[in-house]
């Protein structure tokens, strides 16, 4: 089981580099940099960077598999796909 510790400045401070895995009765929890919650990638910041990074790709993954088959769909199906595409 993975975790992320969250708090203010001041709180994070307090917490050991060292402190990787705490023991929550028989399980070991370890903690990670970024965790998915409800298919929102967070980091300890908040920040969102790395959900953000991860969108991007997938969408331009999405975008190049698309420009590989607009020639057999042509240019109207192609844009009215790019078009809902982005629109989401």
């Amino acid at each position: 089981m993975h975790a992320q510790w969250f708090g203010t400045a001041a709180n994070m401070r307090k917490i050991s580099p060292d402190v990787s895995s705490i023991r929550v009765g028989s399980i070991v929890v370890t903690s990670t940099t970024v965790v998915r919650n409800l298919g929102v990638m967070l980091d300890a910041e908040l920040s969102m960077c790395e959900h953000m990074s991860r969108t991007a790709q997938s969408c331009f993954y999405h975008l190049h598999r698309l420009r590989s088959v607009r020639q057999q769909l042509g240019h109207d199906v192609t844009a009215r796909l790019v078009s809902e595409f982005v629109r989401g």
